[in-house]
């Protein structure tokens, strides 16, 4: 049976065998199927590819209606826990265009209306576009497995291992939508308790160094005193997360040169919300909050017994620049 759906430029339908030219332009270029477990494809592997997918409703074909020529696939299989997995390949000439987009959103929009519960995704963690597509959507990453699948082996025979990265989207109706927002220094009354969280995690960490967490009257003198900047992360009007950052500016001296770049005074999740994607939001946040105000470097300082921090930060793209010790004498 072709199901048929349209989008504003897309027609999404089963595959049919006169697909077969641009479905073999498609799949038969290796840089299409780069991150993908196969090769790319000879023109007869084409055609036993396209015969497999003909009739199989997982498989849909994306067609083009200005010129009606056929650009790729989504796979969007549904098992039977209300729950979808999907992937997507589009032609070369079809990037960029936000195709991929189109289509996801309107296979995902009917999904949640006959009542699916889950769609979840996995891909490379090289493969920026996908996974950058993916939380566009709205996916938040749950797991960045290290070495767990291999595809090819090199000339010696061993497996060359691959990450992967783990995405998933519940229906909306399953959880509030997290809001993040830039707030006025006025607010930070409504963020004491998550201060005095992360504050007490240095205070448990370091006791010879960290006072125990005076007040929100002195949480508010220090960041006032400091100029700082307030991004916000709510969930149903309830902070559940900030970022509190300060804009720095350093004219150059005789050892070093200008500097210009944002600092992170603070950043925190609150406890029972962790693992949700709220700390990936606040920095995609931050990046944004830097952008629109001329920086294009953030900065920050992690504490040697904060091993968590150390390593979200490192999945967010940091990477350590300058290193503080000591010793006790």
């Amino acid at each position: 049976m072709d199901r048929t759906r349209e989008t504003e430029r897309l027609i999404l339908r089963s595959h049919r065998a006169e697909d077969w030219a641009d479905f073999c332009r498609c799949f038969g270029d290796a840089e299409v199927v780069r991150f993908e477990p196969y090769r790319a494809m000879s023109g007869e592997e084409a055609r036993q590819a396209l015969a497999a997918r003909i009739g199989n409703d997982a498989f849909i074909a994306l067609e083009t209606k200005q010129d009606h020529r056929y650009i790729g696939n989504v796979y969007f299989r549904e098992d039977e826990m209300h729950t979808v997995e999907l992937g997507y390949v589009l032609a070369r000439d079809a990037w960029h265009r936000g195709y991929a987009a189109e289509a996801c959103r309107a296979l995902i929009e009917d999904a949640f209306a006959r009542g699916v519960h889950r769609i979840w995704s996995e891909c490379d963690p090289q493969n920026t576009a996908s996974w950058k597509l993916l939380e566009r959507l709205g996916f938040v990453r749950e797991a960045h497995l290290h070495q767990n699948v291999f595809f090819w082996k090199d000339e010696q025979g061993n497996p060359i291992w691959k990450d992967t990265y783990q995405y998933a989207l519940l229906h909306p109706g399953e959880k509030p939508p997290v809001i993040i927002r830039e707030a006025g220094l006025e607010e930070l009354a409504r963020i004491a308790a998550l201060k005095h969280q992360i504050h007490q995690l240095h205070v448990n960490g370091r006791p010879d160094l960290f006072r125990p967490f005076s007040g929100e009257e002195a949480f508010a003198e220090y960041a006032i005193a400091k100029n700082c900047a307030l991004l916000l992360a709510e969930i149903n009007g309830e902070p559940v997360g900030y970022v509190l950052v300060q804009y720095v500016n350093r004219s150059a001296n005789p050892y070093m040169n200008e500097r210009r770049f944002v600092h992170v005074e603070e950043f925190c999740v609150e406890d029972s919300h962790h693992r949700m994607g709220i700390g990936r939001r606040l920095m995609e946040g931050l990046r944004g909050l830097a952008r629109k105000n001329g920086y294009s470097r953030i900065e920050l300082d992690v504490w040697g017994f904060n091993e968590s921090a150390r390593r979200f930060y490192e999945a967010m793209g940091m990477k350590p620049f300058r290193t503080f010790m000591e010793l006790n004498v």
